[in-house]
């Protein structure tokens, strides 16, 4: 749930394909093509689903549907007089919630290039080369964030404390200590945690490792990268 309002949140339900397909959700989905058009069955299911954290509360639609997140890149950001930015020119998977920001900081960027240069070329370029590396910084944590969640099977049986801390360390942009610096008494409880699982089990070697280990393979469901440049 991401709020967005003192009365609304965005609400983003993921799910591996086999559970999706075995709820009988691909069959609306199939449906809902029309450009627009809400998936009204996934998001009657999704209300009864999760009806206890919603306190009752309806789900609204706004063009609602089943998808598989699209990882745009592009390999320049300029063509002539054509410039992208935001999710045109490069996309962050919404679980570490920065696409609207990043969109902003490249507006931001891109204005003061072009009033800093009074060659637009050389202002594009410039703009490009300050955007460019803190972007491609984002999307990797962002890809290693998507692909926790499609392979969440990996780590619903784990203990919970153990959950929670790959789950808010998922991106690897967040450590044990910044952990600890936002919430000292949550790292205080997972440290304790390791603890007590490597004394009782006396392989705390094989503990640190498998505490902090998002996954590096593919992910379970198909992740679409799309390579393309302005038109000239």
């Amino acid at each position: 749930m991401y709020p967005f309002s003192a009365t609304h949140s965005t609400f983003i339900v993921e799910t591996s394909r086999a559970t999706w397909e075995r709820a009988g959700l691909s069959a609306s989905a199939n449906q809902a093509g029309a450009q627009g058009q809400t998936d009204q069955h996934a998001l009657e299911f999704c209300r009864a689903l999760f009806a206890e954290h919603l306190d009752g509360e309806p789900l609204l639609g706004n063009n609602s549907k089943w998808l598989e997140f699209n990882i745009v890149k592009n390999d320049h950001w300029y063509s002539g007089r054509r410039v992208l930015l935001g999710d045109a020119a490069h996309t962050a998977h919404f679980s570490i919630g920065s696409g609207t920001k990043l969109a902003f900081e490249d507006s931001i960027a891109l204005a003061d290039a072009l009033n800093t240069s009074t060659n637009v070329d050389k202002a594009l370029a410039a703009y490009e080369a300050d955007r460019r590396p803190k972007v491609e910084s984002l999307q990797r944590a962002a890809v290693t964030s998507q692909r926790w969640f499609e392979n969440t099977d990996r780590y619903i049986g784990l203990p919970s404390e153990q959950f929670a801390f790959q789950l808010l360390t998922r991106s690897q942009r967040i450590t044990y200590d910044n952990l600890f610096v936002r919430d000292p008494g949550f790292a205080a409880e997972i440290l304790g945690w390791c603890w007590r699982t490597a004394w009782r089990w006396r392989r705390w070697r094989s503990t640190a490792r498998s505490m902090a280990c998002p996954p590096t393979g593919t992910s379970s469901t198909s992740v679409h990268e799309q390579s393309a440049a302005p038109d000239s």
